[in-house]
């Protein structure tokens, strides 16, 4: 985390021969581990899980290898894994029912979200204040790449050759509009990802 040690990793090798049948073992307070795999002819794979809690909330990332490659129990072979995948994305939803009829279309890539941190990531540093252009994502319309934490967000309507639309926001479709929100990350139902969730409407 940040080039530091991470302790209370779990880290497994799985037997490619056998099913369901690995070693486990846990990173020490220098973040290092040794796993022991009997002397076998056959070949392991080896991962790693980080579980960490931020704001009263689980979250759990799969560590990534410096060599995603399977080694023989009889050799060993030394494997580092680092915590890359802290970030998540929001995704953005227009409540058209607040769009005057005079007003220019709506296209995502002309929305302005600016996010500023509320305290530390879930990294543990302090972040800095995102301004990124909506667009499409995976599944939808948002921004991606945004560093696990807590944020205030606002949002701005750029239209060409208009002049930019202050936008409210809520956290769900049935909530309280404002001229900003804290947002977070939750588990996506349907895959790994973590994600928060933001409607806008243009304000009155």
């Amino acid at each position: 985390m940040n080039g530091k040690p991470l302790s209370g990793v779990s880290v497994y090798a799985d037997n490619t021969l056998l099913y369901d049948s690995n070693i486990l073992g846990v990173t020490d307070e220098n973040g290092q581990y040794l796993l022991e795999l009997p002397e076998l002819t056959t070949t392991w794979r080896v991962g790693g899980k980080y579980t960490t809690t931020y704001n009263g909330k689980t979250f759990n990332f799969d560590l990534v290898p410096d060599v995603d490659q399977p080694l023989a129990g009889k050799t060993g072979a030394v494997r580092n894994f680092t915590w890359k995948n802290d970030s998540g994305k929001i995704y953005i939803y227009p409540s058209f029912g607040g769009f005057d009829d005079n007003m220019p279309e709506f296209n995502m890539i002309d929305l302005e979200l600016t996010l500023t941190p509320v305290g530390p990531l879930l990294g543990g540093g302090e972040g800095q204040t995102i301004v990124k252009r909506a667009g499409p994502v995976v599944d939808g319309a948002g921004v991606e790449s945004i560093p696990i934490g807590k944020y205030k967000a606002t949002a701005k309507w750029m239209p060409e050759g208009h002049d930019p639309i202050p936008m409210q926001l809520c956290l769900n479709i049935s909530g309280k509009y404002a001229d900003s929100v804290d947002v977070e990350f939750n588990k996506s139902q349907y895959s790994f990802a973590y994600l928060g969730e933001l409607n806008v409407k243009p304000a009155k």
